[in-house]
């Protein structure tokens, strides 16, 4: 692959990316006017919410790129993915709102009532957001997917800014209240952008046992692999009862989220490179474009933890001002799980070949690994600890995933460090111009 025969694709994703960078900033603004205890049941929120659309992700919209490459087929496709959209994301927020009152009981919180009656509507207003964005990402419609985000965040960055200086973000309701407003805006904005490339109709549907069997797989795979992502504050919580630790250990994660985002952006790019290359039998291509990804964001990853372990972490930590002090030591921990992330990315090749299951079970093992760290922090009420389940489950997946690909592509470890020569060579380049 010559990068700069995809230069405007690969800067309008840096600049997406760099969208989800920039909020951080914001997000540590809001974290920093707010009490801790506020910050953590905010992230209960969020964490639910994320978690159900990742599931949703799995079950119906990652079809619009398994069966929707074909553009005979797509407005079946949209029809079957929007229609089961809605009744997941639908359904399970409002089982979670018709059981406010147990759950409440269930986290030792009587506040978390308040975050089960506010999910359906996140819910209801994100449904046209994330619908549309799969659709642009399948046709690599990056500059849309740019200006989607940038609604979201820019709006989201004005109303904080706004209430800040009225000083009326003060609690949980005032941050529902600002993501509320970014994700309307941002699923209007979704729609405008992208209603002329989702047509629907009833007929020529894809085969619906070949949907839902793809979709249950990844159900799984979404459900079982992001539980360690998001459903660990949920664990945290019933493990500790402290909202503010929640708090504390929520600011650590919008630090690491940079990281993340990361892997997001090189998924978006690999994934369909991997549909379309693999059943093409273009292994030498693919491999090319994998390596080089995940070799870039790798080392980039090193010379991040290496600044952040010998005090980067303490001079981020301050931003957040002395009542996060503590966030320190849970990020330096968790910033390790950042060495492990881009070879997530492997999972792409066993999607695209339909090797859902294997993946499954590789999930389902990171999960298990990562899940006992959790719940022997919480054994031993060793706060300090809990962040290692987030190394632990990025390592063991990590590894499971190489082994499964290495001789189907031909890997090498030294693969994965080819952006140095690369950058060497466009540096003496530069300098013979």
């Amino acid at each position: 692959m010559r990068v700069q025969d995809n230069v405007g694709k690969i800067s309008w994703t840096v600049a997406d990316k760099v969208l989800f960078i920039a909020y951080g900033f914001v997000a540590l603004l809001q974290i920093r006017v707010l009490p801790p205890s506020e910050i953590g049941l905010y992230s209960l929120l969020i964490g639910l919410q994320t978690w159900i659309f990742i599931v949703s992700d799995g079950a119906a919209l990652q079809g619009i790129i398994q069966f929707g490459m074909n553009k005979s087929d797509r407005a079946g496709v949209h029809t079957v993915a929007l229609v089961t959209h809605i009744l997941l994301t639908l359904g399970i927020s409002a089982g979670i709102a018709l059981c406010a009152g147990p759950l409440s009981h269930i986290f030792h919180e009587p506040r978390f009532a308040d975050v089960a009656l506010w999910l359906p509507v996140f819910c209801v207003l994100t449904i046209p957001r994330t619908f549309c964005l799969k659709v642009l990402l399948r046709d690599s419609q990056m500059k849309q997917v740019f200006w989607t985000n940038f609604a979201w965040f820019g709006t989201m960055t004005v109303m904080t800014a706004w209430m800040i200086l009225n000083h009326s973000l003060t609690d949980f309701s005032g941050m529902a209240t600002i993501s509320c407003a970014g994700i309307g805006v941002s699923s209007l904005v979704s729609v405008i952008l992208a209603y002329k490339l989702v047509p629907l109709t009833l007929r020529n549907i894809p085969s619906l046992s070949a949907y839902y069997r793809f979709g249950v797989v990844q159900i799984g795979i979404a459900g079982v692999t992001n539980a360690v992502r998001q459903l660990d504050i949920l664990l945290l919580q019933f493990s500790f009862h402290d909202l503010s630790f929640l708090g504390m250990y929520y600011s650590a994660k919008t630090f690491f989220r940079v990281f993340e985002t990361g892997l997001d952006a090189l998924f978006s790019i690999i994934y369909p490179t991997a549909i379309r290359l693999l059943p093409e039998r273009k292994d030498e291509e693919f491999t090319a474009v994998l390596t080089k990804g995940v070799s870039y964001l790798f080392l980039a990853y090193v010379a991040a933890v290496v600044v952040l372990e010998l005090g980067g972490t303490t001079l981020l930590v301050s931003i957040l001002g002395g009542k996060y002090v503590n966030v320190a030591g849970q990020f330096n921990t968790m910033v390790l799980a950042a060495l492990f992330l881009p070879f997530a990315s492997l999972y792409s090749v066993l999607l695209a070949e339909n090797r859902n299951v294997l993946m499954l079970l590789y999930v389902c093992i990171g999960t298990v690994c990562g899940a006992a760290v959790f719940i022997l922090s919480g054994m031993l009420r060793q706060q300090w600890m809990f962040p290692l389940g987030i190394v632990v489950y990025n390592a063991v997946v990590a590894m499971l995933l190489y082994g499964a690909v290495k001789s189907r592509l031909g890997l090498r470890i030294s693969m994965f460090f080819r952006a140095i020569p690369d950058v060497l060579n466009y540096l003496r380049h530069r300098r013979s111009a």
